[in-house]
Protein backbone atom coordinates (compact mmCIF):
# COMPACT_ATOMS: atom_id res chain seq x y z
CA UNK A 1 0.00 0.00 0.00
CA UNK A 2 2.55 2.59 1.10
CA UNK A 3 4.79 2.04 -1.93
CA UNK A 4 2.00 2.25 -4.51
CA UNK A 5 2.66 5.18 -6.89
CA UNK A 6 -0.02 7.50 -5.55
CA UNK A 7 0.79 6.97 -1.88
CA UNK A 8 4.58 6.83 -2.31
CA UNK A 9 4.48 9.97 -4.44
CA UNK A 10 2.50 11.73 -1.73
CA UNK A 11 4.94 10.56 0.96
CA UNK A 12 7.93 11.76 -1.07
CA UNK A 13 6.22 15.12 -1.68
CA UNK A 14 5.28 15.56 1.99
CA UNK A 15 8.74 14.50 3.19
CA UNK A 16 10.42 17.21 1.11
CA UNK A 17 10.74 20.69 2.67
CA UNK A 18 9.10 22.40 -0.29
CA UNK A 19 6.27 19.88 -0.40
CA UNK A 20 5.52 20.24 3.30
CA UNK A 21 5.51 24.02 2.96
CA UNK A 22 3.35 23.96 -0.18
CA UNK A 23 0.00 24.58 1.60
CA UNK A 24 1.40 27.80 3.06
CA UNK A 25 2.86 28.85 -0.29
CA UNK A 26 -0.35 27.98 -2.16
CA UNK A 27 -2.74 29.75 0.20
CA UNK A 28 -0.44 32.78 0.36
CA UNK A 29 -1.03 33.15 -3.36
CA UNK A 30 -4.42 34.63 -2.47
CA UNK A 31 -2.79 37.63 -0.78
CA UNK A 32 -1.12 39.31 -3.81
CA UNK A 33 -4.07 38.43 -6.04
CA UNK A 34 -6.66 39.99 -3.74
CA UNK A 35 -4.40 42.95 -2.94
CA UNK A 36 -3.87 43.66 -6.62
CA UNK A 37 -7.59 43.42 -7.42
CA UNK A 38 -8.65 45.69 -4.54
CA UNK A 39 -5.87 48.22 -5.26
CA UNK A 40 -6.68 48.46 -8.97
CA UNK A 41 -10.40 48.73 -8.28
CA UNK A 42 -9.89 51.61 -5.84
CA UNK A 43 -7.39 53.37 -8.09
CA UNK A 44 -9.87 53.35 -10.96
CA UNK A 45 -12.84 54.33 -8.83
CA UNK A 46 -14.58 50.97 -9.16
CA UNK A 47 -14.94 50.53 -5.39
CA UNK A 48 -16.52 53.42 -3.44
CA UNK A 49 -14.13 55.35 -1.21
CA UNK A 50 -16.42 54.86 1.79
CA UNK A 51 -15.94 51.07 1.69
CA UNK A 52 -13.19 50.23 4.19
CA UNK A 53 -13.81 46.48 3.92
CA UNK A 54 -15.16 46.02 0.39
CA UNK A 55 -16.84 42.73 -0.54
CA UNK A 56 -14.30 40.72 -2.51
CA UNK A 57 -16.64 40.29 -5.47
CA UNK A 58 -16.59 44.04 -6.17
CA UNK A 59 -12.90 43.75 -7.05
CA UNK A 60 -13.60 41.69 -10.16
CA UNK A 61 -16.37 43.61 -11.90
CA UNK A 62 -14.46 46.08 -14.10
CA UNK A 63 -11.19 46.14 -16.00
CA UNK A 64 -8.28 46.13 -15.40
CA UNK A 65 -8.78 44.29 -12.09
CA UNK A 66 -11.28 41.87 -13.66
CA UNK A 67 -8.50 40.21 -15.66
CA UNK A 68 -6.44 39.60 -12.52
CA UNK A 69 -9.59 38.25 -10.82
CA UNK A 70 -10.41 35.85 -13.68
CA UNK A 71 -6.86 34.49 -13.82
CA UNK A 72 -5.99 34.59 -10.14
CA UNK A 73 -8.86 32.60 -8.66
CA UNK A 74 -8.49 29.63 -11.04
CA UNK A 75 -4.79 29.57 -10.06
CA UNK A 76 -5.77 29.42 -6.40
CA UNK A 77 -8.21 26.63 -7.30
CA UNK A 78 -5.43 24.56 -8.87
CA UNK A 79 -3.16 25.18 -5.89
CA UNK A 80 -5.85 23.94 -3.51
CA UNK A 81 -6.29 20.78 -5.59
CA UNK A 82 -2.56 20.13 -5.15
CA UNK A 83 -2.96 20.52 -1.38
CA UNK A 84 -5.95 18.21 -1.06
CA UNK A 85 -4.54 15.29 -3.06
CA UNK A 86 -1.49 14.38 -0.96
CA UNK A 87 -3.21 15.20 2.34
CA UNK A 88 -6.23 12.97 1.73
CA UNK A 89 -4.09 10.25 0.13
CA UNK A 90 -1.81 10.04 3.17
CA UNK A 91 -4.69 10.20 5.64
CA UNK A 92 -6.45 7.41 3.77
CA UNK A 93 -3.34 5.23 3.77
CA UNK A 94 -2.81 5.78 7.49
CA UNK A 95 -6.46 5.20 8.40
CA UNK A 96 -6.71 2.03 6.32
CA UNK A 97 -3.42 0.46 7.35
CA UNK A 98 -3.44 -2.91 9.08
CA UNK A 99 -2.45 -3.77 12.65
CA UNK A 100 1.19 -4.20 11.68
CA UNK A 101 1.21 -0.56 10.61
CA UNK A 102 -0.74 1.40 13.21
CA UNK A 103 -1.68 -0.82 16.12
CA UNK A 104 -5.13 -2.36 16.27
CA UNK A 105 -7.93 -0.93 14.10
CA UNK A 106 -11.54 -2.10 14.67
CA UNK A 107 -11.52 -5.90 14.56
CA UNK A 108 -14.44 -6.30 12.16
CA UNK A 109 -13.21 -3.54 9.87
CA UNK A 110 -16.69 -1.98 9.71
CA UNK A 111 -15.75 1.09 11.71
CA UNK A 112 -12.67 1.58 9.59
CA UNK A 113 -14.73 1.39 6.40
CA UNK A 114 -17.11 4.05 7.74
CA UNK A 115 -14.20 6.36 8.44
CA UNK A 116 -12.82 5.89 4.93
CA UNK A 117 -16.25 6.62 3.47
CA UNK A 118 -16.38 9.93 5.34
CA UNK A 119 -12.84 10.74 4.22
CA UNK A 120 -13.79 10.05 0.60
CA UNK A 121 -16.76 12.38 1.07
CA UNK A 122 -14.43 15.04 2.46
CA UNK A 123 -12.26 14.72 -0.64
CA UNK A 124 -15.24 14.98 -2.99
CA UNK A 125 -16.77 18.06 -1.36
CA UNK A 126 -13.38 19.76 -1.25
CA UNK A 127 -12.97 19.33 -5.00
CA UNK A 128 -16.48 20.66 -5.61
CA UNK A 129 -15.64 23.61 -3.38
CA UNK A 130 -12.48 24.34 -5.36
CA UNK A 131 -14.42 24.26 -8.62
CA UNK A 132 -16.86 26.75 -7.07
CA UNK A 133 -13.96 29.04 -6.19
CA UNK A 134 -12.60 28.92 -9.71
CA UNK A 135 -16.03 29.40 -11.26
CA UNK A 136 -16.84 32.52 -9.26
CA UNK A 137 -13.52 33.91 -10.49
CA UNK A 138 -14.17 33.12 -14.15
CA UNK A 139 -17.74 34.48 -13.90
CA UNK A 140 -17.39 37.66 -11.82
CA UNK A 141 -20.19 39.72 -10.35
CA UNK A 142 -22.23 41.52 -12.99
CA UNK A 143 -25.62 43.25 -13.11
CA UNK A 144 -27.93 42.66 -10.17
CA UNK A 145 -30.24 39.71 -10.77
CA UNK A 146 -28.47 38.51 -13.93
CA UNK A 147 -27.78 34.82 -14.53
CA UNK A 148 -24.02 35.44 -14.33
CA UNK A 149 -24.37 37.11 -10.93
CA UNK A 150 -26.52 34.26 -9.63
CA UNK A 151 -23.89 31.72 -10.76
CA UNK A 152 -21.15 33.85 -9.20
CA UNK A 153 -22.90 34.14 -5.84
CA UNK A 154 -23.86 30.45 -5.71
CA UNK A 155 -20.34 29.36 -6.65
CA UNK A 156 -18.82 31.50 -3.91
CA UNK A 157 -21.28 30.09 -1.37
CA UNK A 158 -20.48 26.54 -2.49
CA UNK A 159 -16.81 27.21 -1.81
CA UNK A 160 -17.49 28.60 1.65
CA UNK A 161 -19.97 25.96 2.82
CA UNK A 162 -18.24 22.88 1.38
CA UNK A 163 -14.80 23.97 2.60
CA UNK A 164 -16.17 24.08 6.14
CA UNK A 165 -17.92 20.73 5.65
CA UNK A 166 -14.69 19.24 4.26
CA UNK A 167 -12.76 20.39 7.30
CA UNK A 168 -15.40 19.01 9.68
CA UNK A 169 -15.28 15.60 7.96
CA UNK A 170 -11.48 15.44 8.14
CA UNK A 171 -11.46 16.40 11.81
CA UNK A 172 -14.07 13.75 12.56
CA UNK A 173 -11.96 11.11 10.82
CA UNK A 174 -8.94 12.13 12.89
CA UNK A 175 -10.96 11.80 16.09
CA UNK A 176 -11.82 8.12 15.53
CA UNK A 177 -8.44 6.66 16.44
CA UNK A 178 -6.93 6.20 19.86
CA UNK A 179 -3.25 6.96 20.28
CA UNK A 180 -2.46 3.24 20.06
CA UNK A 181 -4.54 2.78 16.92
CA UNK A 182 -3.03 5.84 15.29
CA UNK A 183 0.52 4.74 15.95
CA UNK A 184 3.33 6.39 14.02
CA UNK A 185 1.46 6.37 10.72
CA UNK A 186 -1.16 8.88 11.86
CA UNK A 187 0.61 11.50 14.00
CA UNK A 188 -2.15 14.06 13.35
CA UNK A 189 -4.90 12.02 15.03
CA UNK A 190 -6.71 13.95 17.75
CA UNK A 191 -5.48 11.52 20.40
CA UNK A 192 -1.86 12.24 19.46
CA UNK A 193 -2.11 15.87 18.32
CA UNK A 194 -4.84 17.26 20.57
CA UNK A 195 -3.88 20.95 20.66
CA UNK A 196 -3.50 21.23 16.88
CA UNK A 197 -6.78 19.37 16.33
CA UNK A 198 -8.72 21.79 18.52
CA UNK A 199 -6.94 24.74 16.92
CA UNK A 200 -8.22 23.67 13.51
CA UNK A 201 -11.68 23.08 14.94
CA UNK A 202 -11.62 26.65 16.29
CA UNK A 203 -10.61 27.95 12.86
CA UNK A 204 -13.58 26.17 11.27
CA UNK A 205 -15.95 27.57 13.89
CA UNK A 206 -14.53 31.03 13.19
CA UNK A 207 -15.24 30.51 9.48
CA UNK A 208 -18.80 29.37 10.20
CA UNK A 209 -19.99 32.32 12.30
CA UNK A 210 -19.90 35.05 9.60
CA UNK A 211 -21.43 32.78 6.94
CA UNK A 212 -24.94 34.18 7.34
CA UNK A 213 -24.08 37.89 6.87
CA UNK A 214 -21.57 37.07 4.12
CA UNK A 215 -24.21 35.21 2.12
CA UNK A 216 -27.28 37.35 2.85
CA UNK A 217 -25.56 40.71 2.43
CA UNK A 218 -23.46 39.67 -0.58
CA UNK A 219 -23.51 42.50 -3.16
CA UNK A 220 -24.89 40.05 -5.70
CA UNK A 221 -28.11 39.74 -3.66
CA UNK A 222 -28.92 43.47 -3.74
CA UNK A 223 -28.26 46.59 -5.85
CA UNK A 224 -24.75 47.89 -5.18
CA UNK A 225 -24.81 51.28 -6.94
CA UNK A 226 -24.39 53.64 -4.00
CA UNK A 227 -23.88 56.63 -6.31
CA UNK A 228 -27.31 56.03 -7.85
CA UNK A 229 -28.90 55.98 -4.40
CA UNK A 230 -27.15 59.23 -3.43
CA UNK A 231 -28.17 60.85 -6.74
CA UNK A 232 -31.78 59.85 -6.17
CA UNK A 233 -31.69 61.44 -2.73
CA UNK A 234 -30.27 64.64 -4.17
CA UNK A 235 -32.89 64.69 -6.93
CA UNK A 236 -35.70 64.27 -4.41
CA UNK A 237 -34.33 67.16 -2.36
CA UNK A 238 -34.04 69.38 -5.42
CA UNK A 239 -37.64 68.56 -6.31
CA UNK A 240 -38.75 69.79 -2.90
CA UNK A 241 -39.63 66.40 -1.46
CA UNK A 242 -37.94 66.50 1.94
CA UNK A 243 -39.47 63.19 3.15
CA UNK A 244 -38.33 61.57 -0.09
CA UNK A 245 -34.81 62.96 0.33
CA UNK A 246 -34.69 61.73 3.94
CA UNK A 247 -35.91 58.29 2.86
CA UNK A 248 -33.27 58.02 0.14
CA UNK A 249 -30.58 59.24 2.57
CA UNK A 250 -31.58 56.53 5.02
CA UNK A 251 -31.49 53.98 2.20
CA UNK A 252 -27.99 55.14 1.31
CA UNK A 253 -26.80 54.85 4.92
CA UNK A 254 -28.33 51.38 5.25
CA UNK A 255 -26.69 50.37 2.00
CA UNK A 256 -23.30 51.50 3.29
CA UNK A 257 -23.71 49.51 6.49
CA UNK A 258 -24.77 46.43 4.52
CA UNK A 259 -21.76 46.62 2.21
CA UNK A 260 -19.35 47.12 5.12
CA UNK A 261 -20.89 44.19 7.00
CA UNK A 262 -20.84 41.98 3.91
CA UNK A 263 -17.21 42.84 3.21
CA UNK A 264 -16.09 42.31 6.81
CA UNK A 265 -17.92 38.97 6.97
CA UNK A 266 -16.37 37.82 3.68
CA UNK A 267 -12.84 38.73 4.69
CA UNK A 268 -13.28 37.04 8.06
CA UNK A 269 -14.62 33.85 6.52
CA UNK A 270 -12.09 33.75 3.67
CA UNK A 271 -9.25 34.39 6.11
CA UNK A 272 -10.39 31.52 8.34
CA UNK A 273 -10.75 29.09 5.43
CA UNK A 274 -7.36 30.04 4.01
CA UNK A 275 -5.85 29.53 7.46
CA UNK A 276 -7.41 26.07 7.69
CA UNK A 277 -5.96 24.97 4.34
CA UNK A 278 -2.58 26.50 5.24
CA UNK A 279 -2.49 24.37 8.40
CA UNK A 280 -2.33 21.30 6.17
CA UNK A 281 1.37 22.16 5.89
CA UNK A 282 1.82 20.78 9.38
CA UNK A 283 -0.09 17.63 8.48
CA UNK A 284 2.07 17.03 5.42
CA UNK A 285 5.23 17.60 7.43
CA UNK A 286 4.25 15.15 10.17
CA UNK A 287 2.79 12.54 7.82
CA UNK A 288 5.79 12.70 5.49
CA UNK A 289 8.33 12.46 8.28
CA UNK A 290 6.50 9.63 10.08
CA UNK A 291 5.94 7.51 6.98
CA UNK A 292 9.11 8.15 4.98
CA UNK A 293 10.54 4.81 6.10
CA UNK A 294 7.53 2.98 4.65
CA UNK A 295 8.59 3.73 1.07
CA UNK A 296 11.76 2.77 -0.75
CA UNK A 297 14.86 4.96 -0.98
CA UNK A 298 14.20 5.42 -4.70
CA UNK A 299 10.69 6.65 -3.98
CA UNK A 300 11.83 9.05 -1.26
CA UNK A 301 14.30 10.45 -3.76
CA UNK A 302 11.41 11.75 -5.87
CA UNK A 303 11.12 14.59 -3.38
CA UNK A 304 8.75 17.38 -4.34
CA UNK A 305 8.45 15.76 -7.78
CA UNK A 306 6.52 12.97 -6.11
CA UNK A 307 3.37 15.00 -6.62
CA UNK A 308 3.59 14.32 -10.37
CA UNK A 309 3.72 10.60 -9.62
CA UNK A 310 0.76 10.90 -7.25
CA UNK A 311 -1.15 12.70 -10.00
CA UNK A 312 -0.29 9.97 -12.50
CA UNK A 313 1.66 12.40 -14.69
CA UNK A 314 4.94 10.51 -14.21
CA UNK A 315 5.90 7.03 -13.15
CA UNK A 316 9.26 7.58 -11.52
CA UNK A 317 11.90 5.02 -10.69
CA UNK A 318 10.85 2.36 -8.20
CA UNK A 319 7.22 3.31 -8.64
CA UNK A 320 5.90 0.23 -6.90
CA UNK A 321 7.19 -2.80 -5.11
CA UNK A 322 6.15 -6.27 -6.03
CA UNK A 323 2.68 -7.15 -4.86
CA UNK A 324 1.59 -3.55 -4.21
CA UNK A 325 -1.70 -2.29 -5.55
CA UNK A 326 -2.01 1.05 -7.27
CA UNK A 327 -4.61 2.38 -4.89
CA UNK A 328 -4.92 2.97 -1.19
CA UNK A 329 -7.99 0.90 -0.47
CA UNK A 330 -7.75 -2.12 1.75
CA UNK A 331 -8.39 -5.41 0.13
Amino acid sequence: MWSSPRVAGSVAFAASPLGAAFPIIATSLAVPILYTCITLAKQHGHIPEWLDTPPISLAGVHEPEATVYRIGFPLIMLALFLIELPVVTLLRAALSSGPEEIGTPPEDGEGRADVLTVLDRASLVARIAFVGLGLQGVIPLQGWGTAATIVHVMSANVFFMLSIYHGACVLWCLSTRTAAEAGDALPVARARDTVAWYLRAAVLVAAFFPMGPAMILHPGTQPVDHDAVAAAAAASGAAGSLPGARSHALDAAEHERSMESAGFSQWWMVGSIITYYALYARDLYLLGRSNAARVSDAQRAWGVGGITVALGLARGDGAAMDGDADDTKTE
